[in-house]
């Protein structure tokens, strides 16, 4: 089964139990306009904040949506004040559901189809949709455990530096004697730079954005944002 004839038979045909025969029941529901839930209006899913846990048989579903039909047996509909994406997002990357399962951010193209990834394993988690992002959550932990209480500006001004010194030598020099002053500050810094994934790589944003949630610092900044070292 393909990932968007999961989502289809999962939770396509709860939004959307009408679909003619014949007609597929992603496409429909993916393009269908929903009652928001306390005002006069339509709109997809999507066009407010949305998001989406499909496993077999059950989907719980984020957004400020209401349907035309009772609500079927398996389908959960949570408002957009539930909880936030990244927050969703952590608990997904640190604690995978049984597969198979997708997790879906939605965004105003409703034409995500061909974006759709099944997570047949806890090895690697792929969150699909609108965003793509795709990690180890046994990597990601792993990290976790070794940031622990290290301050978030230090640890990712670290992973930056240490980056940007193995792609120019020429800085080396100069990139290490800011990284000895960090460390001097923390003492496990060295330890735990190796212990972080590549930077910039997916395994990298996933603990970026885990720890941001978990130290509520959803305004973390742009690397380019972070000051270069003196």
């Amino acid at each position: 089964m393909s990932p968007a004839e999961f989502w289809g038979a999962n939770l396509g045909r709860l939004l959307c139990p009408d679909v003619p025969e014949g007609q597929d029941p992603t496409d429909v529901a993916l393009s269908r306009s929903y009652w928001h839930a306390s005002k006069p209006v339509r709109f997809r899913l999507g066009s407010g904040k949305a998001a989406s846990l499909v496993q077999s048989g059950s989907a719980t579903v984020m957004a400020d949506i209401r349907l035309d039909h009772p609500l079927p047996p398996g389908l959960t509909l949570k408002p957009g004040t539930w909880r936030t994406i990244p927050n969703w997002m952590a608990e997904i990357i640190v604690s995978p559901p049984e597969p198979p399962f997708l997790f879906v951010i939605y965004g105003k193209n409703p034409n995500i189809r061909d974006r759709l990834r099944l997570n047949t394993t806890t090895d690697v988690v792929e969150i699909c949709g609108a965003q793509n992002l795709r990690c180890r959550p046994a990597v990601v932990r792993k990290a976790l455990d070794a940031i622990g209480d290290t301050p978030p500006a230090a640890w990712r001004k670290a992973a930056y530096l240490a980056d940007r010194r193995d792609r120019n030598q020429l800085a080396a020099k100069r990139i290490d004697d800011y990284l000895a002053k960090l460390a001097a500050k923390h003492p496990a810094l060295f330890d735990l730079l190796d212990a972080l994934p590549e930077f910039g790589s997916g395994d990298y944003e996933a603990t970026t954005l885990v720890h941001a949630v978990r130290t509520k610092d959803a305004a973390r900044p742009a690397v380019e944002d972070l000051p270069d070292a003196a």
